[in-house]
């Protein structure tokens, strides 16, 4: 993804935000809350964010990520080792 679809993409992140942090809200209310949550594509990571603020491990890999304790920046299309295992 080069600089300009990169900008233009985030510009829409944060409604999909919102709206995925609902989803994630409705997913532990009809499923129970999981002890890990991985989300492959987590963009800005508010999902993940919004999933440790309720006491979820969770974890995060996009391109658009760094590399931190929480997020893995990674190229998706390609096979990815975590080394650890999710719900």
């Amino acid at each position: 993804m080069n600089e300009s679809e990169r900008s233009n993409w985030m510009e829409g992140l944060p409604q999909f935000d919102a709206d995925n942090e609902l989803i994630t809200f409705a997913i532990m209310a009809a499923f129970t809350k999981p002890a890990t949550w991985l989300d492959v594509g987590c963009g800005t990571g508010a999902v993940v964010n919004t999933a440790r603020l309720n006491g979820i491990d969770a974890f995060g890999v996009d391109q658009i990520q760094d590399d931190n304790e929480h997020f893995k920046n990674a190229d998706l299309t390609q096979p990815l080792d975590l080394g650890r295992k999710f719900d």
